[in-house]
């Protein structure tokens, strides 16, 4: 039986997303670098894509971390950047203006459906 991870912070109330079964048996994937536009085509599902790098349209790179790691980039115009590693269904990356959801990337429609409700919870509409 797997591990469960709940991605939570005080921020939200204590509340969060789960991190599907199976992510502690990935293997590891090789470091790369991907393009945002590119998670859904050039990304693994089959491997633990922590050390990897992703890469947005205005050149910002983000570091996956490991599974369940929430990384958050912010920029001085009001401009959030999130990534997830959420293991099996892979990485996802969300931008934000403010409280505006302005893009999702991801490695799968799984994962794009749990970055969309990790944004929800953190107050991104």
């Amino acid at each position: 039986m797997g591990a469960a991870l709940l991605l939570a912070s005080c921020a939200t109330g204590g509340q969060g997303v789960s991190v599907p079964e199976g992510w502690e048996r990935l293997p590891k994937c090789p470091a790369a670098t991907i393009a945002a536009e590119d998670l859904s085509t050039s990304a693994s599902t089959d491997c633990d894509l922590e050390g990897s790098t992703v890469t947005l349209p205005d050149g910002t790179e983000l570091a996956i971390g490991a599974v369940g790691d929430v990384r958050t980039h912010s920029q001085g115009d009001g401009t959030t950047s999130v990534v997830v590693n959420w293991g099996t269904p892979g990485a996802a990356v969300y931008a934000a203006d403010g409280r505006r959801l302005m893009n999702v990337w991801s490695t799968s429609d799984e994962a794009d459906e749990l970055q969309r409700e990790q944004a929800r919870i953190d107050g991104v509409r």
